[in-house]
């Protein structure tokens, strides 16, 4: 027996210590066991939250999005004074946004990582007031950044307040999936 192991059924069904090692002490709250492919590890899965607090100018192309409020940060991965998430460790994260525009005909959406660039387009059939969300899949390795931008073909202001007065309409949020 080695420390860290714990005992279990082997394939006949008969006791046996597992070859796996688990960590010594409970870990720290919101982490989650994975494996590096011999021991478990306690790990944190990195998860965060943001909306903008205020309207902001957007160009004719694509600006980032000033989501400088957060709800929840886990991990303290996402810097609300550059709207900017940094991955802690290599893996695949998924990432989704909403920005609002009171009066608009054509809407960019994009997420900028360091390797990659995942756009949306949205064409309105007339100027009109649109709310539109973007989801993406992205591989990160540990250290590499993504921000969340949006624009339109013309000058316009992207909104916190949407139309009847629901608020937190442009946001940015992302989470760790493997």
């Amino acid at each position: 027996m080695t420390q860290g192991q714990i005992f279990r059924a082997n394939v006949n069904d008969q006791p046996a210590w597992s070859t796996a090692t688990y960590p010594d002490t409970a870990g720290t709250t919101g982490n989650v066991l994975t494996s590096n492919g011999t021991n478990w590890v306690s790990a944190s899965r990195a998860a965060f939250y943001a909306y903008m607090s205020a309207a902001t100018q957007a160009t004719s192309g694509a600006t980032t999005v000033q989501a400088d409020t957060e709800v929840f940060d886990i991990g303290s991965n996402y810097n609300n004074g550059t709207y900017t998430f940094t991955a802690p460790s290599t893996g695949i994260y998924f990432f989704g946004a909403s920005a609002y525009f009171a009066a608009v005909d054509f809407i960019l959406l994009q997420f900028v990582a360091t390797s990659i660039t995942v756009s949306f387009n949205y064409n309105a059939t007339a100027s009109q007031q649109t709310a539109q969300n973007h989801t993406a899949l992205i591989s990160m390795s540990a250290g590499d950044t993504c921000v969340f931008k949006a624009g339109s073909n013309t000058p316009k202001n992207i909104q916190n307040t949407a139309f009847l007065g629901g608020t937190f309409a442009t946001y940015f949020y992302g989470y760790q999936v493997s």
